[in-house]
């Protein structure tokens, strides 16, 4: 309990003062040093991926914000929508579930960009008819990933449970997202531009 922890705290500070430079090695302590490490790597990995991930995607829209936000809107759906669901129905997060955010971040995020592309060079269809003409192919890229990181479901090592089936659903609901949630967004985007426009156009003066 808190007193035998704090009695071995006060073991090791009185070790070190007795013998300074000394280390000290037990099992629980290696692994808590170890855990400490694997936070701090996949902190920083994660956020490495997430940065080269937000400027491949800005690079690839040409600098247009609106097209940006739009392609990550399934991937922030999918990550808030999955790991809301796993915690709800009591999944545990471990180091190997975390690990699974830099993946989640290159898979979801192209199920957006392909659809915000696609409706860019078909303008008069928009991302609803890219998800129309090419949501087959969006799906089956979906189930193979899903099926082949959600076949470590069946795994007897409780991490690797964890974070296959985490893959599964993140990937998931990110096309959950890019199926309803992209076209109904862009919807949006467009319908106040073409109020915008309408109201610049009649509260500006007639040409003389």
């Amino acid at each position: 309990g808190e007193a035998q922890k704090a009695s071995s705290e006060e073991m090791v500070r009185a070790l070190q003062a007795a013998a300074p430079g000394t280390a000290l090695a037990s099992i629980p302590r290696v692994g808590a040093e170890l855990r400490g490490l694997a936070f701090s790597d996949l902190r920083r990995s994660s956020g490495l991926a997430l940065v080269l991930v937000l400027g491949v995607v800005l690079v690839s829209v040409r600098g247009r914000i609106g097209d940006f936000l739009l392609s990550f809107l399934p991937l922030v759906l999918g990550c808030v929508w999955s790991f809301g669901l796993w915690g709800a129905f009591g999944g545990q997060v471990d180091l190997l579930a975390i690990s699974t955010l830099p993946v989640l971040f290159g898979t979801g995020i192209d199920l957006g960009v392909h659809a915000v592309m696609g409706g860019r060079l078909r303008p008069e269809e928009g991302i609803r008819g890219t998800v129309v003409t090419s949501g087959l192919a969006m799906l089956l890229i979906t189930l193979t990933t899903g099926v082949g990181f959600g076949s470590l479901g069946g795994s007897r090592v409780p991490g690797l449970q964890n974070a296959g089936t985490l893959v599964a659903l993140g990937v998931t609901a990110c096309l959950v997202a890019t199926f309803l949630a992209l076209p109904a967004a862009e919807a949006l985007f467009r319908r106040r531009r073409v109020r915008d426009n309408g109201q610049d156009s009649g509260t500006s003066p007639e040409p003389s």
